[in-house]
């Protein structure tokens, strides 16, 4: 009787998981693991180097950013970007929402174009143009260089501190946004990760913490002239899971005697 218990919870755990990828087809890996997202068609994610052609949108927008990484970390063949959140007549479907995302990719030939998701919350996340890309071993950097020309995209910079990892951008001319491309380099297997750059809610705080915008590591703004966006992306981690009763010690260092 408990076998036959054990196996009917197992069969209704794969029904469930089997069903939330039915819902939908968006989905990101992390840590090996897919990660579902809920396409959202009130916002588009828009990026261009001429930051004139905002003016010509015939559609309501958000004030424009710049990319990451800064001028100063500009590799030969990237150019810096200007991107801005597009926001989209309400109740579109999704059929629509293609449609509109097609159009202005029509109208903007130079324009990187991505659409917007939520989470399992319902909390907003943006795609931007940027994978992280994880190599299983430092000669596997030609590979990476290999598929990125495969792919009409262009890698922007290696970690200096963790060789292993690489900055890639997709452009105007790529065939696939950010998080497709992503799961095309890690389904593949040649890499170690690749995962996508999420963007959350237009919060620079993503906790309620009065100090949280000091502490550069958890979200790197350019505070104390660090680099912007060189940190452990715990926001974009926290709109994924918070955890629950994770118990955290700090322990504090003993000086060397």
């Amino acid at each position: 009787m408990q076998t036959n218990k054990f196996y009917l919870a197992i069969l209704t755990f794969l029904i469930f998981v089997r069903g939330i990828s039915a819902q939908t087809p968006y989905y990101f890996y992390y840590n090996g693991v897919k990660q579902y997202l809920n396409l959202d068609q009130r916002y588009v994610f828009f990026s261009i180097t001429d930051t004139t052609r905002f003016n010509r949108l015939d559609i309501q927008k958000s004030n424009f950013r710049r990319d990451i990484p800064d001028a100063k970390q500009v590799k030969q063949g990237y150019a810096k970007r200007y991107w801005q959140k597009l926001i989209l007549d309400d109740n579109l479907t999704t059929s629509q929402y293609q449609n509109k995302i097609a159009l202005i990719k029509q109208n903007n030939s130079n324009a990187v174009i991505a659409p917007y998701f939520t989470n399992q919350s319902g909390e907003k996340i943006g795609l931007s143009n940027f994978l992280y890309v994880k190599l299983k071993a430092i000669n596997d950097t030609i590979i990476l260089k290999q598929q990125v020309v495969n792919y009409n995209a262009t890698i922007v910079y290696q970690d200096q501190f963790m060789p292993l990892w690489f900055v890639v951008s997709v452009g105007s001319e790529s065939s696939h946004n950010a998080m497709e491309l992503a799961n095309i380099f890690y389904e593949s297997g040649l890499f170690q990760y690749a995962e996508p750059d999420l963007m959350v809610d237009d919060r620079l705080n993503c906790v309620n913490d009065t100090y949280f915008s000091s502490q550069w590591g958890f979200n790197n703004t350019g505070q104390y002239n660090g680099t912007i966006g060189i940190d452990i992306k715990a926001c974009d981690a926290w709109q994924i899971s918070t955890g629950n009763n994770v118990p955290i010690s700090v322990i504090p260092a003993q000086p060397f005697r």
